[in-house]
């Protein structure tokens, strides 16, 4: 897997260096604000190994709690990212079982909003439930699905 990523990453490296000065600039401008935050210490530690064991979650009765502030939403990125890979893995690993997790899986996603915005949710909402997955999206208004989703409610 390394080498074929790093294979990609060549030939999105080559495709970048196509692009013209003022073009290949503002991606790097774009990249680095992005990936900013990942110039912190903490961050970077944080995010370099998975301590949560969260390819154990599903095969033994697991309760993790995710708190967030409520006021400051700086990092909350940070949980969206754990909540993709947390859908990731225990879906991988629900198809590695048979197509379900031995013991089931329900997240409370409480201030849903605050989260931030998981990739593909609306798909995974809809096909995590015969995996033996469930959520439980606790919002305070309809609206706010509707900001960060963009769909009709």
């Amino acid at each position: 897997d390394k080498w074929r990523f790093g294979r990609f990453a060549i030939r999105m490296y080559r495709k970048y260096k196509l692009a013209a000065g003022k073009t290949a600039k503002s991606v790097l401008i774009s990249c680095g604000t992005r990936l900013a935050p990942f110039d912190i210490d903490e961050i970077r530690e944080l995010t370099s190994f998975d301590e949560l064991e969260l390819d154990k979650i599903g095969d033994r009765k697991t309760a993790l709690f995710v708190i967030i502030s409520d006021t400051d939403t700086t990092f909350n990125f940070l949980v969206g990212i754990m909540y993709s890979q947390l859908f990731n893995l225990l879906c991988k690993h629900a198809n590695e079982c048979g197509g379900k997790l031995p013991i089931h899986v329900r997240l409370i996603l409480d201030e849903f909003a605050n989260i931030g915005r998981i990739p593909d949710f609306q798909n995974l909402i809809a096909t995590i439930r015969s995996r033996e997955i469930s959520a439980c999206i606790i919002l305070q208004t309809k609206s706010q699905l509707k900001s960060i989703y963009k769909v009709k409610v």
